[in-house]
């Protein structure tokens, strides 16, 4: 097997590429989070890392009520259909009285009458739907037993 060096090709040192902004930002927040978490181990300061990660989902759940509008369709089902017609222009940027919009809240309504009538109306009427037809419970049987098999593997720990 010939070398590189007697093929006559030069090999030339490339300098590694420079990170990016969003990775710079990311290890000096790893950076940062594990020196806060280095001292877990010897004093009292194991709650930080912790609270550290609940300022993103505080900032989130206290926005929620400012900039999510309720879904049109939970609207509908619910009874509320100006607002629903409301939050649904609001989505589309377009006027109440647009083809497209009077055409989707159509849509909207056929859909909740049709899930009123297939599966009935209240909370817990879904849940009886699905235990009262076998092929649904069977795919839901399935489906949650891969969940439990993927978490006993471990595979959480591989992820995170």
């Amino acid at each position: 097997m010939r070398s590189r060096a007697s093929s006559g090709s030069s090999c030339v040192a490339r300098a590694p590429p420079s990170p990016s902004s969003s990775s710079s930002l990311s290890l000096l927040l790893v950076d940062f989070l594990d020196s806060i978490t280095s001292s877990c181990l010897t004093s009292q300061h194991c709650p930080q890392p912790f609270a550290v990660q609940l300022i993103p989902g505080g900032l989130f759940a206290i926005g929620i009520p400012f900039f999510v509008k309720e879904s049109p369709r939970w609207l509908i089902s619910r009874g509320r259909r100006d607002e629903a017609i409301k939050n649904l222009c609001y989505l589309r940027k377009l006027e109440y009285n647009d083809p497209y919009m009077v055409q989707e809240v159509n849509d909207i309504d056929l859909q909740v009458e049709n899930d009123r009538t297939a599966v009935g109306s209240g909370f817990f009427a879904p849940i009886r739907h699905l235990f009262s037809r076998g092929y649904l419970f069977r795919r839901m049987l399935c489906t949650a037993s891969l969940f439990m098999w993927q978490n006993g593997t471990g595979i959480n720990a591989i992820n995170y």
